[in-house]
């Protein structure tokens, strides 16, 4: 039997699929694209900051599409019910998760080092060592093998997609940011940088010129260890869970007595007069009805936490803008996940077809599920925003009156695109869902449209103006309130065109799916040509 059987076959596969080649093409374009806009704008005297962008964005790439890639991997193959399948074979549980691992960010990989050429130019244009660009590499492929195997302890041991994803960002949260906050508790004067158990300081350590400890080489190389010894314990606790939760979810097993006319059922049967869908979505967020508000507590109680030990006011407005910003953050996340997760499960499994065999509409279905997401975050998003218009009076209390009118006017924005945006997330979330095989892809393509796009098309704009501008005079005091405009535009723009597309081709999409555009051109070509009475 050969060494690993399924990592030589996605290896072979990888090498013929076309996705190999075009991720690395993206990559590049996309390291390209943010060092002209670092030059352009920035306009530095040599590659120090070219250096410190781009490293930010190999970091990021590392952390985000290694969670991304792996957290629906096993959990996918446990929804199709093919995960046990494949340990009646020869496979064994190593052979099953390398090849996962291996078959998930083999692209990822590739698109990694496409941007390592474009990283190289900042030890061209001076400032940069050959020694800190080679540390930032080797940093990067660490994470990327450390988020990775995040992904795949959490698809282990979850069987929906965006449990996996969040219970993965929990994790990845937990080992980032329990080394920094045990060093910020044990010693707190000296340097959070010299936190060695977490792997930012390694990110710090390989983009500074001057490592920590007496500018010591051994403390970053002894982070990477232990980043890459989190990284194999993981791995093998991945490999330890396969074979053993593969039937975790016990669906076919009957609630006791008990527990079928809770509380919790009678709320649920009430709703089945008003909609049965948004009974059916109830459901699925039963089991956890409290967990935007623990979410909001927790949140809160880091806060404070937070705020304790760095010695910052209740009121300090820097602190509690950052609060709402991030709570915001993590609640529109948590949407486009929900929003995405039930359409996108029902269609896959065919429950949706079965749906519209009843008499339900599908304005009704589109109703049921927009009023359950509503039912779920509505609550926890209006105490964020009271809780922090009622400390909006304190904070400005000693603040000079054009300061206090900026603060005020900001918290109004930010409050306001909060509401709007996840509004715009329903709908786009939906949509996304029901056309997407994947609900965490889905999720991801929707936070894009809404979130990232906006301050994509800011940087463009400030691209422009900075290459026209005279140096020195790009003004930044709109990096807050235009891509705030943007959005509210994309919002607007990405939530009319998935309502309309949900009342229009529901039933199509549901009972055909989307043909591709080159399947429709090629149907055209060979069509029967019809023939007309002369």
């Amino acid at each position: 039997m050969n060494f690993l059987p399924v990592v030589e076959r996605e290896l072979r596969v990888a090498a013929r699929r076309r996705t190999a080649y075009w991720s690395r093409v993206a990559a590049a374009i996309a390291a390209a694209a943010v060092a002209a806009w670092i030059l352009t704008v920035l306009q530095p005297r040599d590659g120090s900051h070219l250096f410190i962008g781009l490293a930010i964005v190999l970091f990021l790439y590392a952390a985000f599409v290694g969670i991304f890639i792996t957290s629906d991997s096993l959990s996918e193959e446990k929804r199709d019910g093919t995960l046990g399948l494949l340990f009646l074979t020869d496979l064994k549980a190593n052979d099953l998760v390398v090849g996962k691992l291996v078959a998930t960010s083999v692209n990822a990989f590739y698109g990694m080092l496409a941007v390592v050429p474009v990283l190289a130019l900042s030890w061209m244009l001076g400032g940069v060592s050959g020694g800190q660009v080679c540390r930032v590499v080797v940093q990067a492929i660490n994470l990327l093998f450390f988020f990775a195997s995040v992904g795949l302890v959490a698809s282990a041991l979850c069987r929906q997609a965006n449990r996996a994803l969040v219970l993965a960002m929990f994790l990845a949260a937990i080992f980032l940011g329990g080394g920094l906050l045990i060093q910020a508790a044990l010693a707190p004067t000296s340097p959070l940088i010299d936190a060695l158990a977490s792997p930012l300081c390694g990110c710090a350590l390989a983009a500074s010129d001057g490592l920590s400890q007496s500018t010591n080489p051994s403390f970053f190389w002894s982070n990477v260890a232990l980043t890459n010894l989190y990284a194999w314990c993981l791995f093998g606790l991945a490999c330890w869970l396969a074979p053993r939760c593969w039937q975790s979810a016990a669906e076919g097993k009957a609630r006791p007595a008990k527990h079928r006319f809770s509380a919790n059922t009678q709320r649920r049967a009430a709703l089945l007069d008003r909609n049965p869908f948004l009974w059916r979505a109830a459901a699925q967020s039963s089991a956890n009805p409290a967990g935007p508000w623990l979410l909001l507590l927790g949140m809160a109680l880091l806060w404070l936490w937070l705020n304790h030990l760095f010695k910052v006011s209740l009121f300090d407005p820097t602190s509690d803008l950052l609060f709402l910003i991030l709570a915001g953050a993590v609640f529109k996340g948590w949407l486009a996940g929900e929003a995405s997760c039930t359409f996108s499960g029902d269609r896959r499994g065919g429950a949706m077809e079965l749906l519209l065999t009843t008499p339900l509409r599908p304005i009704d279905i589109i109703r049921g599920q927009r009023s359950a997401l509503w039912r779920q975050f509505a609550a926890p998003v209006t105490a964020l925003l009271a809780v922090n218009a009622a400390l909006l009076p304190r904070e400005t209390r000693a603040l000079p009156p054009a300061r206090c009118q900026l603060l005020i006017c900001v918290h109004f924005i930010v409050g306001v695109c909060l509401v709007l945006e996840m509004l715009s997330l329903t709908w786009v979330g939906m949509w996304l869902g029901l056309t997407n095989r994947k609900p965490n892809r889905a999720a991801i393509v929707a936070l894009i449209r809404i979130l990232v796009l906006p301050y994509a098309l800011f940087f463009a704009v400030a691209f422009i103006y900075a290459s026209s501008a005279p140096v020195g005079k790009l003004d930044w005091s709109g990096l807050l309130i235009f891509p705030s405009f943007f959005g509210l535009a994309t919002s607007f723009f990405f939530a009319l065109d998935a309502n309309s597309r949900l009342l229009a081709d529901f039933k199509i999409v549901v009972s055909e799916g989307i043909i591709p555009k080159r399947q429709l051109e090629t149907e055209d070509e060979f069509a029967p040509v019809p023939i007309t009475a002369k």
